[in-house]
């Protein structure tokens, strides 16, 4: 049981990926769109894929959002990595 349910949330990520490669930010919107297209034609099925790849999409898409915060070039070019530090009081007892 609990492989059947990893195999299918590996693959419900994988099309929001696919999704999110082929439409970006409107990847989730655009799965949101189709499961009501699949509520219309009373196929639940297909409701319920659709809507776990909008909730999948929409989860990436909030992760990736999330590691911007900071830029590399802002890390690595910033004051702090020319700033020295000055010991705090250090003695060597050699």
């Amino acid at each position: 049981m609990r492989t059947e349910y990893m195999a299918k949330y590996a693959k419900v990520r994988l099309a929001a990926k696919l999704m999110i490669a082929k439409y970006g930010k409107a990847a989730a919107s655009i799965a949101r769109l189709r499961a009501r297209r699949s509520a219309r034609q009373q196929d639940e099925a297909a409701v319920e894929a659709w809507a776990s790849i909008a909730r999948a999409a929409d989860a990436a898409l909030s992760r990736s959002r999330e590691k911007r915060g900071v830029s590399v070039s802002a890390v690595l070019g910033g004051p702090l990595r020319r700033q020295q530090f000055t010991p705090d009081d250090l003695k060597r007892d050699d």
